[in-house]
């Protein structure tokens, strides 16, 4: 149990992110809610309750809003062990995209990605450091970072392995310390955008060419969700191991189904 640990969420209202708050606060850990959509947070707090729950407004790229967050963090629990930074979603790209939607992936994941998982993970470390118990961050990335030949990945990927660089030579920095940082890793997770972006996958539309109903296809959707990854499996394992001084440092998360 994770009674008396707390654990802030960066993209609290999130396909991953939401289940992740759901399963912490199950096991008895005061959550801080921080994502930037206002009544979606509301709507998981409604369905939490108040009993250790704090729910925080704002943009993990702002410094203003992060501070804000591990303030108010501070003033409510008096305590902070763990920050999961889940922000941003797949967006695909390969070289068969134009130069100008090459430009418009890369703009778009650097300020949804990779902006904010740099900017919560500074301020966390911060405040972790000055802390006398141990902390850990749980980056949620992807397998992306680390397999290369998965197609439709050119913008994704590289942002998700940029923001694990800067991670690895945080490590570095800090040395042995007390504040621990994980990459979890998770291949294609099932999370409430799954079903359509099967349905926009070239199976489907080889599908759709070869005459499949649409009451096929949904089946076939069915059952690809149920081959990936889900999230409450990550949300377990991230439970595990707060407050666990020998996390290691990055956890791979696998799954047959692969997006194109």
């Amino acid at each position: 149990m994770l009674n008396g640990k707390t654990v802030l969420i960066a993209g609290a209202t999130g396909g991953i992110g939401a289940p992740i708050c759901r399963v912490l606060h199950s096991r008895g850990a005061n959550v801080v809610l921080f994502a930037r959509r206002r009544e979606k947070l509301d709507a998981l707090h409604r369905e939490l309750g108040d009993k250790g729950v704090l729910v925080v407004s704002g943009d993990a790229c702002d410094p203003v809003a992060v501070r804000k967050a591990l303030f108010e963090t501070e003033k409510k629990f008096g305590r902070l062990d763990a920050v999961v930074i889940v922000v941003g979603t797949w967006g695909r790209l390969s070289t068969e995209n134009s130069i100008e939607e090459t430009a418009e992936s890369i703009d778009h994941l650097y300020k949804t990605i990779l902006l904010p998982t740099v900017v919560m993970g500074q301020g966390a470390l911060k405040d972790m450091l000055n802390q006398p118990a141990g902390s850990v961050i749980f980056h949620i990335s992807s397998h992306a970072s680390i397999r290369p030949y998965l197609k439709g990945n050119l913008s994704y990927g590289a942002v998700k392995a940029a923001a694990e660089a800067f991670f690895e030579r945080v490590r570095r920095e800090i040395g042995d310390s007390h504040v621990k940082i994980v990459d979890i890793r998770p291949a294609t997770v099932n999370t409430v955008e799954l079903p359509g972006a099967l349905s926009k996958s070239s199976k489907a539309e080889e599908m759709r060419k070869k005459g499949a109903t649409q009451e096929k296809i949904n089946e076939w959707i069915a059952e690809m969700c149920k081959l990936a990854v889900q999230p409450e499996e990550i949300a377990a394992w991230i439970a595990e191991n707060v407050g666990n001084k020998k996390v290691p440092s990055s956890m791979l998360f696998d799954s047959e189904l692969v997006l194109d």
